[in-house]
């Protein structure tokens, strides 16, 4: 499996994602930095192929001090995406910069790299007309890090596939049992949170997640 995702990641256009993606959103006030560390080391051996570090209360220089040190931990093994910060984008190793949805305005030219959370299909065909690489799209299935959220279900996920041109990835209450609905809809993979950092065998979590994908894709 883990030479699926080393090809998939040589055989990548240069602003485009793997198939199928599995990405890991970073919460350190679940887990401190000494564990998201690990959990992002043994999650990238599982499958994880892209990190996004989502981490708003930081300062800006915290804020860079970790993704340095994730860089260090990914060691070019998958991609890497910076929630919000333009500066901390550009650090050396980080592919992405990756922006909430109302937060398009933060890219400054053509040649950036951007991926952008989504809610609703004009929002994502918007991102896509801005350059977007990829959109997350969600939340997918009920959440408990968006409580008070309705979710999309997978359903509407076929309107998103033949609407983009752009990879989608679906976000949102997704887990090894739910993770190959999503693709099998269109999406291009799956992002998690809980799935990962909640379960204390992170890299067992990740080879479950892509394994649904990969069975599902027929990989």
């Amino acid at each position: 499996m883990i030479a699926v995702q080393e090809q998939a990641l040589l055989n990548t256009v240069s602003v485009s994602l793997p198939y199928p993606t599995l990405c890991l959103v970073t919460d350190m006030e679940k887990v401190g930095k000494d564990r998201l560390l690990k959990v992002i080391d043994e999650s990238v051996q599982g499958g994880v192929n892209l990190v996004q570090v989502r981490e708003k209360r930081l300062t800006e220089e915290t804020l860079k001090n970790l993704v340095l040190d994730v860089v260090d931990v990914v060691d070019g093994r998958a991609f890497l995406a910076v929630n919000s910060s333009l500066e901390a984008s550009q650090l050396p190793g980080v592919d992405f910069l990756h922006l909430p949805e109302s937060e398009s305005g933060l890219v400054g030219s053509s040649s950036d790299l951007f991926g952008q959370s989504t809610h609703s299909l004009p929002m994502a065909q918007r991102a896509q007309q801005n350059g977007a690489n990829y959109v997350f799209v969600g939340s997918v299935f009920p959440t408990q890090s968006h409580p008070g959220e309705g979710s999309i279900g997978t359903s509407i996920l076929k309107e998103y596939n033949l609407s983009l041109d752009i990879p989608f990835v679906g976000i949102g209450g997704i887990d090894s049992s739910n993770a190959a609905d999503v693709v099998k809809v269109g999406a291009h993979g799956v992002a998690v949170i809980s799935a990962i950092l909640a379960t204390g065998e992170p890299k067992i979590a990740a080879t479950q997640l892509m394994d649904a994908m990969l069975s599902e894709a027929g990989l």
